[in-house]
């Protein structure tokens, strides 16, 4: 049995669905009464106990709807909790696959509705780089590269000063081609270089753009280390710590959809192959796309 106190615990559900593959995270957190002059993590390590109690993979395929549900159900099946003691439920976002980040928003908001689970969304790269954040050496640099689609990569780097990952880019991972992810992390680099007067930073490469790239920064990186697939899916206790210490939303949260979609890109062809015109089915998407944005506005 573990120390926790059931009466002050929080039980939490995170939900992964954006790379194809599905994470469940279920586990139980506990505040700690931290003396203040003892130093906290940014993302909240030490301030809290945590105990994991169920984590499962799998991939998603196109049977991720039919998969999630019946697993849920089990994992709290096999752990003798209900799922209306849930407390919060943390959801990634994006960036990543659209139908991925649907069926985690969905889910999410679906139990939080039939729940009184409070809800809080994380940011993908975020929850890769802090996955390694003991395992890097100081003042290391991190570029995580994430698949967006063909010569499309989603990119964020970090640093590590200290014991603590600072991030070098937008708080949004930026879309960009192959060669201007290069571009942009050498830019970082040499800027990095100069501020810290250090003549070369460590770098490290995690994330699925180098299962299709890794030859291109391997080369244009020589002294680099590009990390295998096996740690391209976070940390289930880095996703527990995250989701703890994440702002809860009131509202249902937004998917972080940072290009166009496939249709979008190739609605003249689709509208063409259903004997439509090209022309003005992109005429009509532009205008809902319009208007979309004008309500948002």
């Amino acid at each position: 049995m573990n120390n926790f106190d059931m009466n002050n615990n929080e039980l939490i559900l995170v939900l992964n669905c954006v790379e194809g593959n599905i994470q469940v995270v279920l586990g139980e957190t506990q505040p700690v009464n931290i003396p203040v002059n003892i130093p906290v993590n940014i993302n909240g390590v030490g301030s809290f106990k945590q105990n994991l109690l169920y984590t499962s993979t799998w991939s998603g395929g196109s049977q991720g709807v039919e998969k999630l549900a019946p697993n849920l159900s089990f994992a709290f099946e096999q752990v003798g909790r209900n799922i209306q003691e849930l407390t919060k439920i943390g959801v990634i976002c994006g960036a990543g696959s659209f139908t991925g980040i649907r069926l985690g928003l969905t889910t999410a908001s679906a139990l939080k509705r039939s729940t009184n689970a409070k809800l809080s969304g994380l940011v993908f790269s975020d929850c890769l780089a802090y996955s390694l954040e003991e395992c890097l050496p100081e003042n290391s640099v991190l570029a995580v590269v994430c698949a967006a689609r063909t010569n499309l990569v989603y990119l964020n780097i970090f640093q590590k000063l200290g014991n603590k990952l600072t991030l070098l880019t937008e708080q949004i991972p930026l879309v960009l081609s192959t060669e201007q992810t290069v571009e942009k992390i050498q830019t970082v680099l040499t800027a990095q270089k100069i501020k810290l007067s250090l003549k070369g930073l460590p770098l490290y490469f995690v994330g699925s753009a180098l299962l299709k790239s890794r030859e291109i920064f391997q080369t244009a990186f020589s002294d680099a280390t590009l990390l295998s697939a096996d740690y391209n899916l976070p940390s289930p206790y880095i996703l527990l710590n995250l989701a703890f210490n994440a702002k809860v939303e009131d509202e249902d949260l937004e998917p972080l959809y940072l290009r166009s979609s496939d249709a979008e890109d190739n609605i003249g062809q689709i509208a063409k192959g259903l004997g439509l015109d090209p022309l003005e089915a992109e005429k009509k998407l532009n205008q809902l796309k319009n208007s979309v944005e004008h309500i948002e506005s």
